[in-house]
């Protein structure tokens, strides 16, 4: 009898989750990328990206301050850890890189100083003293758009490293802008699996893994 109140809780789970599952499947790819702009001058990166992510603001927003696994977001970040954080509600936020362009690869330490704006916009601080840039800004805009949100990233960022620009900077640009579109995409595949797990208890939190270039994240990538 036991065996079989069990097997039916689990048709029951499978039924429950199966539709789930697959809005996750097709709503995954939404992503829409409107724009994604890298510039330098004198020495000072300048990027700008804007997307629409198909997830909730506040599944987005729980990505974005996931600050203990940045890494997952990225191919380029192979540590991030939380070094400290203040009454005030600043934090400090350690992650080491690695930027490789053709054979010339350094691995770069960055502590950024983060906050909340008074308009609810993230800001991340480079700390020069602490850090391998000699200054840098960004600026996280997330604005709710219902169902769905819409991401604005713009930073400034002036390495103090030697950067193989006569390589190319087209060739160094085309590597940050795909680095973005992969960032888009998995902030958009774990807000949307998270978000899904409001809709049965049962579900479990997704945790990927970083270096992983599996579905939805790469096939999405090849149509952008």
């Amino acid at each position: 009898m036991v065996f079989y109140l069990s097997f039916f809780r689990l048709i029951r789970l499978c039924l429950i989750t199966l539709p789930m599952l697959l809005a996750i499947k097709s709503s995954v790819f939404a992503v829409d990328i409107a724009d994604i702009s890298v510039t330098e001058k004198d020495g000072v990166f300048y990027v700008s990206a804007i997307a629409e992510i198909a997830a909730t603001e506040e599944y987005v927003w729980q990505v974005l301050t996931d600050y203990a696994n940045i890494d997952r977001l990225s191919n380029s970040v192979i540590e991030s850890k939380v070094l400290e954080s203040s009454d005030d509600g600043k934090m400090k936020i350690q992650s080491r890189s690695v930027y490789c362009i053709m054979i010339f690869c350094r691995e770069v330490l960055r502590v950024d100083e983060i906050s909340v704006s008074g308009s609810g916009d993230l800001q991340a601080v480079i700390l020069p003293e602490q850090s391998d840039f000699i200054s840098g800004k960004a600026v996280w805009k997330i604005a709710s758009m219902g169902q769905s949100t819409r991401l604005s990233y713009i930073a400034s960022i002036e390495p103090d490293f030697f950067v193989p620009l006569f390589l190319g900077k087209q060739m160094l640009f085309n590597n940050m802008r795909h680095e973005f579109r992969t960032m888009f995409c998995r902030i958009e595949y774990i807000a949307r699996t998270n978000q899904a797990s409001e809709w049965y208890g049962g579900f479990a939190y997704v945790n990927i893994d970083r270096a992983s270039d599996a579905v939805p994240c790469s096939n999405q990538l090849r149509n952008i």
